[in-house]
């Protein structure tokens, strides 16, 4: 519906991934705003995962909100580009966070974790970031987003001028130029 808040998870499905931490926090949200929201996690995972997840979900009254599509073929920016939010939640490590790149190169509003490399290219002026195994934090974030998407969509224009900083091209004459030092 036009009501309807879409956030997207994509990526392989794993443990480490912070799917639960999620789940968990769209469970702290306000009844008004966990009915506006349904998340699509796109990507696969191991079965004991994809069903440890499920069996989550069920039990915190949230699958009619949640969507596992499986793997999506098609252009990853265009798929960021699907959602109103795209989540990466990663637990403890994250060596690049291509997934945030994507949306942000979208133009879709980005929540993350401040794991691994995700500081380097991902600041709180372009998009939510949050510590990571935060449900509460990851919560309020959603809360926040949702409550004020003009924000959120403001961010995701900055994020989007940002990320074109990290282009291959961009990239390889920054390491041809340290190397050649």
């Amino acid at each position: 519906g036009p009501d309807q808040f879409v956030v997207g998870m994509v990526g392989r499905i794993e443990r480490y991934k912070g799917h639960e931490d999620l789940l968990l926090g769209m469970a702290e949200l306000p009844d008004d705003l966990r009915r506006r929201l349904l998340l699509v996690i796109v990507g696969t995972g191991p079965d004991d995962e994809l069903e440890r997840l499920r069996r989550m979900a069920e039990h915190l009254g949230l699958s009619a909100r949640i969507h596992f599509s499986g793997y999506v073929p098609g252009d990853s920016v265009e798929i960021a580009g699907q959602f109103d939010l795209l989540a990466m939640v990663t637990k403890d490590f994250e060596g690049f966070g291509l997934a945030a790149a994507e949306a942000m190169a979208a133009g879709t509003p980005v929540l993350a974790t401040a794991v691994g490399a995700v500081p380097e290219f991902v600041t709180s002026e372009i998009a939510m970031l949050v510590p990571p195994e935060s449900p509460g934090d990851i919560a309020r974030a959603l809360a926040a987003i949702m409550r004020d998407p003009d924000a959120a969509k403001a961010r995701a224009a900055l994020a989007r001028a940002h990320i074109e900083g990290f282009s291959a091209a961009i990239m390889s004459r920054r390491f041809h130029r340290l190397l050649s030092l």
